[in-house]
């Protein structure tokens, strides 16, 4: 795992932990990370798909991830809009072990 997935990693965690304790839900895993993503749409108040690079995702998944290209989210942060870059990771809640997409504004690279 890079420093930059690292850091998306954090931070997706912190996220989730910060706004769904409401439901009482906390971040445990995240896999699939993908440090670079734009979101094509907002079709929803409470969805966004968003464009992911196949090449960044772990080798077993590259070849359904080539075909797909694209997912719908819908936990992700209110900033993001259509045309704007975001990082996004397959997080695990627990109790319930029940995982989604989340997405976050993209992570910017320290120099």
């Amino acid at each position: 795992m890079t420093a930059e997935a690292r850091r998306v990693r954090k931070r997706l965690i912190a996220w989730v932990n910060a706004h769904e304790q409401t439901r009482g839900l906390k971040a445990g895993s995240v896999r699939h990370i993908h440090t670079r993503c734009y979101v094509l749409a907002k079709i929803a108040p409470g969805c966004i798909v968003v464009a992911y690079p196949w090449v960044d995702s772990e080798q077993h998944l590259q070849d359904f991830d080539r075909r797909a290209g694209a997912k719908t989210v819908n936990l992700f942060d209110e900033a993001l809009d259509a045309g704007d870059w975001c990082s996004m990771g397959y997080v695990m809640t627990r109790p319930f072990t029940y995982g989604q997409p989340v997405a976050i504004q993209l992570v910017k690279a320290k120099p």
